[in-house]
């Protein structure tokens, strides 16, 4: 005997998959991002402080001990690219 097969389950199979891939492609890309510069700066002071940011330059992060000596911050600073 013969199993039972229901075509209509395999068309709605194929009509779903061949739906998400024409969605899929329909889907725009994505506009470019800004691009960024980025800068390493070893302990920050005052003065070199207000320079970064009469420069454009703002704080991205903290990195960590530099490798002068341990007590070396070293700070990430980013701006947009110009």
């Amino acid at each position: 005997m013969i199993p039972f097969r229901n075509p209509s389950l395999a068309f709605v199979t194929g009509l779903a998959l061949a739906s998400a891939t024409w969605f899929g492609m329909a889907q725009k890309n994505a506009t470019p991002t800004e691009k960024w510069e980025y800068s390493i700066h070893d302990d920050v002071d005052a003065k070199a402080l207000e320079k970064l940011a009469a420069d454009g330059w703002e704080y991205a992060g903290y990195l960590g001990q530099g490798m002068r000596s341990s007590d070396n911050d070293e700070t990430l600073w980013r701006r947009k690219s110009k």
